[in-house]
């Protein structure tokens, strides 16, 4: 056995290992391998990396499968426990409603028992009726009551019967107690009969002559004087009580329940006015004045209200204002009677002995003159607000990474509470129909973003994207939430229709739409920039649709509101008037050019005001150049019923140039709203879009609320009253005004203004105080 065949056994049995062969290599051969050998390594390379490509498609193809089969799995249950849930309700109901009629079913009982009752005491009634009529009857004849029946009953009797002629008697004791003894049966059978009761019985009887006395009264045969003894030795007989006795009342007549003294009369009610020998010898005509003051003050409020239709223009009377006018009118019309006149009456409620003239009963300071609407609603700010708004955050929960997030609202809630205005405003909510939002928004638009996911039956990932935090969006911004999301956005939208309609209708005096998510970036069929429903121009199409009237859209957020200009681009009953950042279109989103004016009809209602780039930030002074130049003149022109604000507050210092990158001051967007509070009869709403970040973005919201509840607004920056505004600035006014000369031709003088700073513009237009007064009272 050779030495090979030696390692091949040695091998088989696993004792040592084979060694390996050596190769002799010719030294004729050359060690470079030839080009076909590296071809081929490069093929068997490109299958084994094309054959492992192919297996990881296939995991991630199966992967996938998996996920989908769970995600339906999930669906599936979800489902069913949403349709177990429904039935349970369903069942809930059903038992409710069975135990409900139960209910009803014994109480109908109960009433029919309670009629019976009532128709058996109406018997009674009448059958004590009929004894009385007996009775007097026989106290008028003088008859002995042996002729009656001895039965007891007394429905058989009636008034034809006729009585044997008697002696008639003297009034003496022995003639009545010999009557009372042979009619002592009689008593006995009737019941005891009320003495006011038959004193309203005999005070209208004809037959009745003479008085009797309140003690005479108790027995109904007593017929002289000494009948007091009589009663007291036939007491056990008239003390027989009947099986019903109903309580007999304090006084002759039952009368109706009526006013107490806390409770004010009406204003056409006589207790205002004279007594009844004044009213008819017309002998105090200024009696007369006090009615008709009375009655043109409550026709002026029954007008004002019967004017709250949608179509007609409605003001609210303030219930203070009211009685001020009635204490105005009442002075001049008592200041010519200082001295009494010697014919006139003394009237109970004169006050003081020294004055003899009579004065009718007015109302007190504590009963003011009420209004016939909700109280106090008619001049007080509507906050359009829910909780519900919170929801829509976010999968991922980083509220820092996602700007647009429950965390600025709470701040702002604080704010407002804290500086006292939340409690003094009205709340409003609701939610959106989904005809609102097709107002504005395609049927797929509003399927897709108005309606659940699991309500429609569709998948978290149908329209949105994966954003790399984890969670769901419409794009890296407009983050998307399927269980809340919908609800958040109609209720948003619904708000602030709501908010809209009271003011339209004057219901409320103006209010501040506290929504989320913002609006003012959706188009009719594209959610963006942390908007979903354009929330202002829904509420503006509803105002229109319900009132028939103007709308003028300001939009001062520091972003271009591209969804309200191309919703209303066409439409000369809307002017929308947008106040932005543009930086030559590279900043988001790029729209609002100031050559933008509108197209067709609505051409010149369009109008933007498009700052370029600064080297320092804008502040209050370049906006309020912008106002004093072109808002409020081409608004005032306009003449709209009501003025809707885009009110984003990103232009406030501490947001980074991506996001704003400007140094307005909150005060200033106060100085904003009381300017714009003049205008349209002070129906103002303003609909909150951005304002993200810094302390800043909620005192600016409490100083628009409080210009709102006419606290008033005050620049608290002074040098920006008297700072020019940059020459970039003005140059950018001034391309706005060229392209809207000819549209508005009250640019050409107010454009002046935009040189100016703004307290040299205050010198010769002051503000006037007292027309906002006015609307506050209105």
């Amino acid at each position: 056995m050779d030495n090979a065949e030696k390692n091949e056994v040695t091998s088989k049995e696993g004792l040592v290992p084979p060694p390996i062969p050596r190769v002799t290599i010719d030294s004729s051969v050359t060690s470079v391998p030839g080009p076909t050998t590296t071809s081929l390594a490069l093929q068997q390379h490109d299958q084994i990396f094309y054959r492992q490509l192919l297996q990881l498609r296939q995991q991630q193809a199966a992967q996938q499968q998996i996920l989908q089969q769970q995600f339906n799995l999930q669906r599936q249950i979800l489902l069913e426990n949403q349709e177990k849930t429904l039935k349970n309700h369903f069942m809930e109901y059903l038992d409710q409603h069975k135990r409900l009629e139960e209910i009803n079913g014994k109480q109908e009982t109960s009433t029919d028992t309670k009629k019976s009752d009532v128709k058996h005491r109406l018997q009674e009634f009448v059958l004590q009726k009929k004894q009385r009529e007996i009775m007097n009857s026989m106290s008028i004849s003088g008859q002995p009551s042996s002729l009656l029946p001895k039965s007891g009953s007394y429905d058989d009797v009636s008034m034809e019967s006729t009585w044997p002629a008697g002696s008639e008697s003297e009034g003496t004791d022995a003639e009545v107690s010999s009557l009372l003894s042979s009619t002592s049966s009689f008593f006995k059978a009737v019941p005891r009969i009320s003495p006011v009761q038959e004193d309203e019985y005999l005070q209208s009887n004809p037959f009745q002559t003479a008085s009797r006395s309140p003690r005479s009264m108790a027995s109904p045969l007593s017929l002289g004087s000494s009948s007091s003894s009589l009663l007291e030795d036939y007491r056990g007989y008239l003390a027989a009580p009947p099986a019903y006795l109903p309580s007999p009342p304090r006084h002759g007549k039952l009368r109706p329940v009526g006013r107490t003294q806390s409770a004010p009369l009406p204003l056409g009610h006589p207790g205002l006015l004279a007594p009844p020998e004044l009213r008819q010898g017309k002998t105090s005509p200024e009696l007369d004045t006090h009615a008709m003051v009375k009655h043109q003050i409550r026709q002026s409020v029954l007008n004002r209200q019967n004017r709250s239709a949608p179509g007609d223009s409605f003001k609210s009377l303030d219930p203070m204002l009211a009685m001020a006018e009635l204490s105005q009118i009442q002075n001049r019309c008592l200041s010519s009677e200082e001295t009494p006149s010697p014919g006139k009456t003394r009237h109970s409620s004169q006050e003081g002995g020294g004055r003899s003239r009579p004065k009718p009963i007015s109302r007190t300071r504590s009963s003011p003159l009420v209004s016939l609407g909700s109280p106090g609603s008619a001049g007080r700010t509507g906050l359009a607000w829910d909780p519900v708004m919170l929801q829509h955050s976010c999968l991922c929960g980083d509220g820092v990474l996602h700007p647009e997030s429950p965390l600025r609202i709470e701040s702002i809630i604080n704010r407002l509470r804290e500086k006292g205005l939340l409690s003094r405003c009205e709340l409003v909510r609701r939610r959106a129909t989904l005809d609102e939002l097709r107002s504005c928004h395609s049927e797929q638009h509003v399927q897709m973003f108005g309606v659940s996911p699991l309500v429609r039956g569709a998948g978290g990932g149908q329209g949105v994207l994966r954003l790399p935090c984890g969670g769901w969006g419409v794009d890296s911004d407009t983050v998307w939430n399927d269980l809340h999301t919908p609800t958040a956005a109609k209720v948003a939208a619904g708000s602030l229709v709501e908010l809209v309609n009271k003011v339209g209708s004057g219901s409320l005096r103006n209010g501040f739409g506290l929504i989320r998510p913002p609006g003012h970036h959706a188009e009719t069929d594209q959610a963006l920039g942390f908007c979903f429903f354009n929330n202002v121009a829904i509420a503006a199409k509803q105002y229109r649709k319900n009132f028939n009237k103007r709308v003028a859209i300001l939009d001062w957020d520091v972003h271009h509101g591209n969804g309200t200009q191309k919703e209303f681009y066409s439409d000369p009953e809307v002017l929308y008037i947008s106040i932005h950042r543009h930086d030559g279109g590279n900043f988001f989103p790029g729209t609002g050019s100031p050559t933008e004016t509108g197209s067709g009809s609505g051409l010149g209602t369009t109008i933007n005001i498009a700052w370029s780039l600064s080297e320092v930030p804008l502040a209050d002074a370049e906006y309020l150049a912008a106002l004093r130049s072109v808002v409020l003149p081409v608004i005032k022109s306009f003449q709209p019923g009501l003025i809707l604000v885009s009110a984003g507050f990103d232009g406030t210092r501490g947001h980074p140039p991506t996001l704003g990158g400007y140094s307005v001051s909150p005060s200033c967007f106060g100085i904003f709203t009381y300017y714009l509070m003049q205008l349209a009869e002070g129906k103002v709403v303003l609909g909150l879009e951005g304002g993200y970040i810094g302390d800043e973005v909620g005192d600016a919201v409490a100083h628009c609320v409080g210009a709102l509840l006419g606290d008033g607004a005050v620049l608290l920056e002074p040098e920006e009253l008297q700072r020019l505004p940059t020459q970039q600035a003005v140059l950018d006014i001034q391309r706005t005004v060229n392209h809207h000369m000819s549209y508005w031709p009250v640019l050409g003088e107010s454009s002046k203004f935009a040189h100016v700073s703004h307290s040299q513009y205050l010198d010769s237009h002051p503000v006037d105080l007292n027309a906002v007064k006015r609307l506050q009272v209105e």
